[in-house]
């Protein structure tokens, strides 16, 4: 359903009532977000959807689904747009017991996790299927194996699937002491779903660091540098790389190797273009091979 209407939510609401026993309802790809934190409670009521996809623009929205206006879903699949919005409105934070598959998308940075997802998830206690792909900031510490099991995942005691892939950007001044991939991936000994893999970046003045299960589920990956693990990342259409250490020939035939159904890169090296231009005159190119990538449709260099 593709819809540009400005007043696309009070044509899915309709869409609600008219067809009233409707079990399944996807809006994730439409045009339109939907927002409707500020709709009555009234509205996009439901007593036997029990699957719903959606693309919202901000958590406000998600929140507003899931404060009792329907009571059978059992699986909400969540795309958000922009999760910072305004934090004002009071929603029911009862338990979702029907709850049984979720998943949580928030391409742009939040630093909501910690107040919203992390409470929202303890509502779902019945969940089974959890998916989970955020992009953090605003934190001085990592979220690691040992802050995931004990912030929510003892709290959802009947979960089988757990697939994740967070992000969390933290400046150095936070740290005690530069941390290791393995010692993260250590703290994730006891989640016993599947394996676990880490990324850290470290940058000027901040470190970027992704905790993620595998295989890699998700078909974007933004801000890792010179140095990832030689794993299969062969579902990501979009990646964004960056670093204050000059990207290398040897780096783009490993992009090629573990990203090859590629579609979009973003490349952004600290180093100055003076720099990068010395770089090339001072090596040999004609030694080096052409990196090939037969699905790229754009490239940005910075």
């Amino acid at each position: 359903m593709l819809l540009m209407n400005p007043n696309t939510e009070y044509v899915y609401e309709y869409t609600l009532k008219l067809f009233e026993n409707l079990k399944h309802f996807s809006l994730i790809g439409c045009v339109q977000l939907l927002s409707i934190d500020d709709l009555a409670s009234t509205t996009w009521l439901s007593l036997n959807l029990n699957k719903l996809c959606v693309h919202v623009c901000g958590f406000e929205d998600c929140l507003a689904l899931l404060d009792g206006r329907l009571k059978q879903l059992t699986t909400f699949i969540v795309n958000i747009d922009c999760p910072e919005d305004d934090l004002s409105t009071i929603y029911n934070i009862d338990d979702l017991p029907n709850m049984k598959c979720f998943s949580l998308t928030c391409r742009c940075p939040t630093s909501e996790y910690d107040t919203r997802v992390l409470p929202l998830l303890r509502r779902m206690r019945k969940l089974e299927e959890l998916t989970l792909n955020i992009i953090n900031d605003e934190r001085t510490t990592f979220i690691d194996g040992t802050q995931i099991n004990d912030k929510f995942l003892v709290h959802i005691s009947c979960l089988r699937k757990f697939i994740f892939h967070i992000s969390v950007e933290v400046e150095l001044h936070h740290l005690t002491h530069y941390s290791l991939n393995e010692d993260i991936q250590r703290t994730f000994i006891n989640i016993e779903y599947q394996q676990v893999c880490c990324i850290l970046n470290y940058n000027i003045g901040s470190v970027i660091c992704h905790v993620f299960s595998l295989p890699f589920a998700f078909d974007y990956l933004d801000d890792i540098g010179n140095t990832f693990p030689p794993i299969d990342f062969s579902r990501v259409r979009e990646l964004a790389v960056y670093d204050k250490i000059p990207f290398k020939h040897e780096f783009f035939i490993r992009i090629a190797c573990f990203f090859p159904v590629l579609k979009q890169l973003r490349v952004i090296n600290f180093e100055s273009e003076s720099q990068m231009r010395d770089n090339l005159v001072s090596n040999n190119n004609e030694l080096y091979s052409i990196v090939e990538y037969p699905n790229l449709i754009s490239l940005c260099l910075r």
